[in-house]
């Protein structure tokens, strides 16, 4: 009775997508856990067991899910991956929930960005288009766990965590964002088992890049710069916007890291070039690859947005499923515009697919040229 993991993938049809899928021990029987998307981006992780089952329950579905992959029966056929070690770490906790949990940023609306970009005391980095990713580091090679945004344990690649277990680092809380096998850190929660939250950030930014100084160029694991002048700040945050990139963020310099989001304001910020909202799924529309999706309104209500279309690489979600969206306005009354599925959210709550994410094209500027698309 031993784990066992396995990574497929498939390139049919234009997909390019992999599954990792791993068998473990934890507690006193054993899970079947999974990771799968598009390769190259921000993977989903999820449980073929709610709670831990007998080596035999665990085994039969795990063998059943290989063979169906492999046989294609859901429609996409998979192969073996060359090298079965790139499937993802699989946290070991006894709990899901760890107790760590990240800062979130509010949203700076189109047009303010002035002061931000020219204030010394506020420095900034880049916003990757990935997954919240924090990275509890013990004292030992296999007690390196990857945290959602919701505080639950979740797997990290191994190359990353390879990665932290040759610098041989002391305990650490990391935060960052991860895109496929590679992690973009821009934070330090904890070093030494010592919680240095409360040091002003460009303190804990040097030691982070102190600690991870002999990380090689090659190396999944990437430490996101910071830009302080505002010469620089200008400089990057327009070469960010030409290159697609999805936005920045800014940081009071000596201001402290308070997990959770502030009502409003706060001591760091976010703005995207693109804008982006967790949805809910309607229903899926017949004979189209696309479904009709809502938010929430303050009162609760249900409130309709149009519809996505879903790419040939992402599997069409169901009825009930939160998506998370990229677009480029929203239109009162109406649709959002330009808007492309950045895959199926499992790490957010229903109540969060609020209609106050939404950044609306102001009515007086809207012309034919900006309307809608009908679906």
């Amino acid at each position: 009775m031993t784990n066992e993991k396995i990574s497929l993938f498939c390139n049919e049809g234009g997909s390019d997508k992999e599954y990792h899928l791993q068998l473990e021990a934890k507690g006193d029987g054993y899970v079947v856990n999974y990771q799968n998307g598009k390769r190259g981006s921000a993977l989903q992780s999820g449980t073929r067991t709610s709670s831990p089952v007998s080596y035999e329950k665990a085994k039969a579905l795990y063998d059943s899910v290989v063979k169906a992959k492999l046989a294609g029966k859901d429609g996409k056929r998979y192969r073996r991956a060359a090298n079965d070690s790139n499937g993802y770490t699989s946290p070991t906790l006894p709990d899901k929930f760890t107790g760590v949990l990240p800062q979130l940023l509010n949203a700076i609306p189109e047009g303010q960005e002035g002061p931000y970009l020219d204030d010394p005391d506020w420095v900034m980095q880049q916003k990757f288009d990935g997954h919240r990713r924090l990275v509890r580091i013990g004292n030992t090679s296999d007690s390196i766990i990857g945290i959602n945004r919701k505080g639950e344990a979740i797997g990290i690649p191994p190359s990353a965590a390879e990665a932290f277990a040759a610098l041989r680092v002391p305990s650490l809380v990391l935060d960052g964002e991860a895109i496929g096998d590679r992690l973009h850190v821009f934070d330090l929660l904890e070093y030494a088992g010592t919680n240095i939250r409360n040091w002003g950030f460009i303190r804990r930014f040097e030691q982070l890049r102190e600690l991870l100084a002999a990380l090689p160029s090659s190396s999944p694991v990437e430490i996101v710069p910071i830009y302080k002048s505002s010469q620089e700040k200008r400089r990057m945050f327009e070469r960010l916007r030409a290159s697609g990139a999805e936005g920045v963020t800014f940081k009071v310099a000596l201001d402290r890291y308070v997990p959770g989001r502030p009502s409003s304001g706060g001591s760091a910020m976010k703005f995207k070039f693109w804008h982006e909202a967790s949805v809910l799924v309607e229903q899926v529309n017949a004979g189209k690859r696309s479904v009709s999706v809502s938010v929430l309104s303050p009162q609760g209500d249900r409130v309709d947005i149009g519809s996505v279309t879903i790419p040939p690489d992402q599997d069409i979600p169901n009825a009930g499923a939160i998506l998370e969206v990229r677009y480029l306005y929203a239109f009162h009354g109406g649709s959002l515009y330009q808007t492309t599925s950045k895959g199926v959210r499992d790490d957010i709550e229903p109540s969060e697919c609020t209609q106050d994410q939404l950044v609306y094209k102001r009515a007086e500027v809207v012309d034919e040229e900006m309307s809608p698309v009908p679906m």
